[in-house]
């Protein structure tokens, strides 16, 4: 829907790619830091889910975000999407732990490069259009 009504704005996308930017550097910094501090990168990232969740769960509790109640349906629905962001999150801070963060920086820059091919090959998808790759 390119150029439809439904299409965000420049004005209100443009700050929230840059905060998601800086957000996201700033995490990969910080649990670098946190590695090398505290070698432990399962216990980590429990740690930071487990934050994670009591956040979400107190402002749901305040009143100020709408939490969905915890039912088997939904768990039964949605169980492969937390798995696998577990395991890229895993994959990341173990990534951390090897290299440095500017090698982190450019393999995860790579993996939309990855994904467009292997969608081309395996589920016959149309590679990304040249303004896509601007």
């Amino acid at each position: 829907m390119a150029g439809g009504e439904d299409d965000a704005p420049v004005g209100k996308v443009v700050p929230v790619a840059l905060l998601y930017t800086l957000c996201s550097s700033t995490l990969m910094v910080a649990n670098k830091y946190a590695l090398s501090t505290f070698p432990f990168p399962s216990t980590l990232m429990a740690l930071q889910f487990a934050t994670s969740a009591l956040v979400v769960r107190l402002l749901g509790a305040c009143g100020q975000l709408d939490v969905e109640p915890f039912s088997r349906r939904r768990v039964a629905e949605f169980w492969t999407v937390p798995i696998l962001f577990v395991l890229a999150i895993f994959a990341n801070i173990k990534l951390l732990e090897a290299v440095s963060v500017q090698s982190t920086i450019v393999f995860r820059s790579l993996v939309p490069i990855i994904t467009s091919v292997a969608d081309y090959v395996f589920m016959q998808r149309e590679l990304p259009g040249i303004k896509s790759t601007i």
